[in-house]
């Protein structure tokens, strides 16, 4: 009987994976930033705590002592929470023209480094924090939840894809790194499935604040294939 840390259970993937592991006989740690979405999976026998994988290293590091507490170990974590940013490349941050220039923007990288750290630096972070008591029992897995995207990219979701080719080859590494000590490390990487994760609502897909029009014939289309 495995124990499961899972990120992201609010919905889609990470949801199915906790369902799946409780009908296994397996025991579940279910996360999300609202321990309020995940009333189901509590009626189904799941222990519920609150991780937010963007919170601070130390608000990380003791949702990860919180849940290995419960039942004394993790098994198998599961790195699910993401979302994904549409915008074209220059589009985010996109703010204004400097005075001295009219060629030149301004730009924010919020969007772009918030993207990073819920895709990327927050499981980054949660392997970090949940690797020493695998260590300790020589024994893990590590699932990363990539993407189609870290195949291959596209227009309006560069940012996006760019997170998840970072997860492979982050993934890639650390498999090698701690196959000695029996844990093992793999990046799932799924095509389309019909879940809630582009769906604006469940929180999967943010849409850049900013638009540039030499680029809309470009990123209209791709909108409204996500939509």
């Amino acid at each position: 009987m495995a124990v499961w840390l899972i990120t992201g259970c609010s919905s889609g993937f990470g949801k199915e994976i906790a369902r799946a592991a409780l009908k296994h006989g397996d025991k579940v740690i279910a996360t999300s930033r609202n321990t309020s979405s995940l009333s189901d999976l509590k009626i189904l026998g799941a222990a519920t705590i609150i991780l937010n994988v963007n919170g601070t290293a130390t608000e990380r590091n003791t949702s990860v002592c919180e849940a290995a507490k419960i039942y004394g170990t993790i098994d198998v974590l599961v790195n699910n929470a993401a979302y994904v940013l549409i915008t074209g490349t220059e589009e985010a941050m996109y703010d204004h023209i400097l005075p001295s220039c009219s060629k030149l923007i301004v730009y924010s990288d919020a969007e772009v480094r918030a993207q990073f750290d819920t895709n990327f630096f927050g499981p980054a972070s949660i392997i970090r924090s949940v690797l020493p008591f695998m260590r300790a029992q020589k024994s893990g897995v590590i699932a990363n939840i990539g993407s189609l995207g870290g195949y291959a990219s596209n227009a309006g979701s560069g940012y996006y894809c760019a997170t998840k080719f970072a997860i492979a080859g982050m993934t890639e590494a650390l498999r090698a790194e701690v196959a000695p000590l029996n844990i093992k490390a793999t990046a799932i990487e799924p095509g389309y499935f019909r879940t809630g994760f582009l769906n604006s609502e469940v929180g999967g897909k943010i849409i850049a604040a900013k638009s540039i029009e030499d680029i809309r014939s470009t990123m209209e289309p791709v909108k409204a294939m996500i939509d």
